[in-house]
């Protein structure tokens, strides 16, 4: 319909459909460790009863027991790129879809460099983010206001390596992200 400027979805697949060749988009995301972020979404949701995945079991629960169990997500960004969210085995041959997306279709952002992620995006996409948007930028992004504090899972840790198994090809994704970042930053500037 040419009314929106932007979509944004955590379901790739899902908003992908939305666009035809008469209507191209072009997909950005931004990327964060798989472990930092498995580690980061248990603690949230152990606290965020407003949201609709809450799970009071995961309250008093160790990271180590979520780790283990069923209830921690297991290669989300690979499933979502190839549309196994519902379930079944991820496989060597969905990593390799995966990568083929994310270096045909998907501009590169990284949440440990958000400076350059923001800029990059703001470039490519021609976002003035002068005045107003630069101080929510500066509070949410840059300052992390909305920021949910909590224990780091570091390598060398009990989780971490039970993190990285249930990981393992989000892993081998977001190596290759950070490949794609690189890559992107030679020729976006």
């Amino acid at each position: 319909s040419g009314l929106a400027d932007v979509v944004a979805s955590p379901l790739f697949l899902e908003a992908s459909s939305l666009f035809t060749p008469e209507n191209k988009g072009v997909a950005f995301a931004v990327f964060r460790h798989p472990v930092e972020r498995a580690a980061s979404l248990f603690h949230y949701l152990q606290h965020a009863e407003w949201e609709p995945t809450y799970n009071p079991e995961l309250k008093n629960m160790p990271i180590e027991e979520f780790a283990k169990s069923n209830l921690s997500e297991e290669n989300w960004v690979v499933r979502s790129l190839v549309g196994k969210l519902d379930g079944g085995e991820v496989s060597t041959e969905d990593l390799k879809v995966a990568k083929d997306i994310v270096r045909r279709k998907v501009i590169v952002g990284l949440t440990s460099d958000m400076e350059t992620t923001v800029k990059r995006f703001s470039d490519f996409f021609g976002w003035d983010l002068r005045d107003a948007k630069k101080s929510c930028l500066e509070r949410t992004v840059y300052r992390g206001e909305n920021k949910n504090v909590h224990p780091q899972v570091v390598e060398g840790s009990a989780a971490w390596p039970l993190l990285v198994e249930r990981n393992r090809f989000d892993l081998d994704l977001y190596d290759y992200v950070l490949d794609v970042f690189k890559k992107q930053g030679d020729w976006l500037g």
